[in-house]
């Protein structure tokens, strides 16, 4: 797999940047105030995926950030 690369506006004026390697996902997110960054393995990409598409699914659920 070679490195794939998407950037893209959120929906507050954030600037996400994401690339997929061989190793997993970076996703870098930048706002006015900060610039914050996390790596994923893609064994813990494909459970938040599951997650997100459960609550997709049952419109009820609630989605909470722990920092």
């Amino acid at each position: 797999m070679e490195e794939v690369r998407l950037e893209f506006q959120g929906r507050d004026h954030q600037h996400f940047d994401v690339l997929a390697t061989r190793s997993g996902i970076d996703i870098e997110m930048e706002t006015d105030f900060e610039t914050q960054r996390i790596f994923l393995f893609w064994e813990e990409w494909d459970r938040i995926a599951e997650l997100v598409e459960s609550c997709r699914a049952h419109k009820e659920v609630t989605l909470q950030c722990q920092k």
